[in-house]
């Protein structure tokens, strides 16, 4: 055990401890899913949470499954980006598989109340007076339903460890002065009842923001949100996670 304990501190000292751990395979990178429909924010959000928030041009969509490893606060993790676009349906069933028929995995469910950026031309979005059109609202929203039955029937087969849904692009929906319609749309029937079909437990909802930007570039959303929320909801989310993952490795002990 000395020997062990004396192998250890040099390893630390020559700055080599972490990449030994990374090698040794009970210390295998927790491997946590960032699903959801194409424009929800998915990428800013791997980007916010490993600390390199930035805007995401929204002609750039992410096509194949992209994976980040690296340590946050003190967990070993790889974040698997998966691509939303209806086209790249097997190329996720790839990554759910590979997942699933592999170690055990977690999920973030992105969605962010119909508020995507993506292929859509800005007059589709937008009215007149660059206000959202709640035609689209409505009918990328519907994307999102359908999106969260694709989740349930891959859940089904494999079982993840647990699912968030990180309600992104908060600063476009959150309203400081009334109840959250927005989280209840996510935390009740008919969405939370199309995802929670694999596991009977109450939904883990939670508001997020990656950064301030105007939907389509010109809508600003609530400008408000980030004096009084933007920090709060971050670590809040931060909280959840790392709180999912101990409870993991306290089982596991």
């Amino acid at each position: 055990m000395e020997l062990a304990n004396q192998s250890m501190k040099l390893l630390k000292e020559l700055g080599l401890w972490d990449r030994v751990v990374r090698l040794l395979p009970w210390r295998k990178p927790r491997r946590i899913l960032v699903a959801g429909p194409s424009g929800t924010g998915k990428s800013a959000l791997l980007g916010s949470l490993r600390g390199n928030a930035r805007a995401i041009d929204r002609a750039v969509r992410t096509q194949f499954a992209e994976k980040h490893e690296g340590r946050m606060h003190g967990q070993f993790l790889e974040f698997v980006d998966l691509p939303g676009q209806e086209l790249y349906g097997e190329e996720r069933h790839h990554a759910y598989r590979s997942a699933g028929q592999g170690r055990s995995f977690r999920v973030i469910n992105v969605v962010s109340d119909g508020y995507h950026e993506g292929a859509a031309d800005e007059k589709t979005a937008l009215e007149e007076n660059r206000e959202p059109r709640a035609s689209y609202l409505e009918a990328r929203r519907q994307r999102e339903l359908e999106f969260a039955s694709e989740l349930a029937n891959v859940f089904e087969l494999y079982s993840p460890k647990w699912v968030i849904t990180a309600v992104s692009k908060a600063d476009l929906w959150w309203d400081s002065s009334v109840p959250q319609p927005t989280l209840q749309r996510y935390q009740e029937a008919p969405y939370a009842e199309a995802l929670s079909r694999y596991r009977r437990t109450t939904p883990i909802v939670l508001p997020y923001c990656s950064h301030r930007k105007p939907f389509f570039g010109t809508w600003p959303g609530r400008q408000d949100y980030f004096d009084d929320k933007a920090e709060e909801h971050r670590n809040e989310f931060l909280r959840v996670m790392l709180q999912l993952l101990t409870q993991e490795e306290d089982g596991e002990e």
